[in-house]
This record gives structure tokens, sequence and C-alpha cells, in this order.
């Protein structure tokens, strides 16, 4: 028996995987030699947990895909450093990289991508969220990011931190999700909605003006015949006023 568990040790310790590992490169069986039963019993319990490991995984990544969305995880060690970071392939894919060989798992990889104007205030985000222990600071923003293909686009990242008993921070989760199409439309809707509100912040001054005008002074000559003395014109109307001519 102890023969037999010794192999099962040496076939364990030859499993080789963390939290970031590819789905497809953990295995779901062990090969060693021992008892036919102690065998697919061993077998069949790395089975399930492999099987609920990838349903997981796949439920992620279809929620990802609805929202247009990826992943990051990063390991924070002593002063607030970032000792690791992981981007997950949704995250890459979003920004038209692949893998770790084109993108790799380095904060560089993307904090190198943030537009200019973005920049500065990002990081200070970042670094003011890992740096308040009551966690009132909350790392939720937009930015631009330039992507591989299509130039810079708009992302919104939010992100909470994970603490050890003393406070510090250890880990730094978030999600990054695809927010340009929706950002480009509420910004023109704003522009527009602005320019409108001036329109009419300019035509009820005319008007006021115009209503005013026609009350003090009688109406000139040429004027329409069913116009009278409180009515209000056109705003084109008030500049062919001869007493507005000055």
């Amino acid at each position: 028996m102890i023969f037999y568990t010794n192999q099962l040790i040496q076939a364990l310790n030859q499993i080789d995987f963390n939290e970031f590992t590819n789905i497809g490169d953990i295995p779901s069986q062990l090969s060693f030699s021992g008892p036919e039963k102690l065998q697919e019993a061993l077998n069949r319990l790395l089975e399930l947990y492999h099987t609920r490991i990838v349903r997981e995984s796949n439920n992620v990544r279809l929620i990802n895909q609805t929202i247009s969305s990826g992943l990051w995880n990063m390991d924070i060690g002593p002063g607030n450093t970032v000792t690791a970071a992981y981007w997950s392939d949704d995250f890459r894919h979003m920004i038209g990289y692949h893998d770790v060989s084109d993108f790799p798992d380095r904060l560089e990889s993307w904090s190198d991508l943030l537009h200019p104007d973005d920049k500065e205030y990002t990081l200070n985000q970042f670094v003011n969220t890992l740096a308040d222990p009551s966690g009132r600071t909350k790392y939720d923003l937009k930015y631009r990011l330039k992507t591989r293909n299509h130039g810079y686009r708009w992302f919104r990242a939010a992100g909470n931190v994970q603490r050890n008993a003393e406070g510090q921070p250890i880990q730094f989760i978030g999600i990054f999700v695809d927010v340009h199409d929706e950002y480009i439309q509420q910004t023109t809707l704003d522009h527009l909605f602005n320019r409108h509100a001036a329109i009419d912040e300019i035509s009820d001054e005319g008007t006021c003006y115009i209503s005013a005008a026609c009350k003090t002074r009688k109406i000139p000559f040429g004027f329409p015949r069913n116009s009278a003395p409180n009515s209000v014109f056109p705003i084109q109307m008030i500049f062919r006023m001869p007493w507005i001519r000055g």
C-alpha cells in the first residue's frame, strides 16, 4: 500500500497549474501504476472538478462576449507594487491581440497603450485605490486605449482590491468593458442638446426683445395688415425695423 501511495504522490506532483492556467492545459486524468479501482475513483474525482472548471470558464467567456468585456487580475506586493499582471484572452481579443505572445502578462502591456490625455488620471486612480485601506476610493472610470487595428477606443474599467488582515492590498481584480459606441452616441446627444439649448436661449431673449419693442413702437407701414402692436415677429424682421437699424 505504501508503494502505491508513493506512486500516487509522484503522479500528483507532476500536475503543475494555477488559477491562470489555460483550461486545455489542466489534466482531467492521472496515469499511475496502482489498483484499478483506486485509479478509477481518483480519475472520476478529477474529471468532476475539471468539468466544473470548464463550465464556469465557459460561462464567464459567454458573459464577456455578451457585454464586450474582459477580466484582469494583478498581484500586489510590498509598497503597493504590481508584482504580476494577468490579462484574460477576452481582454486581449477586445483590443486586437491574441495571447501572451503578442500581449504579455505585464502591467506595461496595458499602461503603454493608454491615451496621453487619459494616462495620468487613470494611473492616479489606480494608485489611489490601492492606497486607500478604507475601500472608499473606487476604481471605476472611462479612458481611451489604443487598439491594435482600430486606433483609440473608449473603455470602462472597474475593479476591487482584496486586502490581508493588516489592510495591505494583495490582489486587484477587475473588468474591462468596451463602451466606445455608447460613449460616442452620448457625446453626440449631449452636443446636440447643448446646441439646441443655446438656440432656445437666444430665441427666448430675441422674442422678449421683439415683444417689448412692438409694445412701445408704432408698427411701421409695410408690415402685414393683421399685425398688431402686441405681435411677436420672427427674429429676422426685427432687424428690418428702421428704429433698430438706427
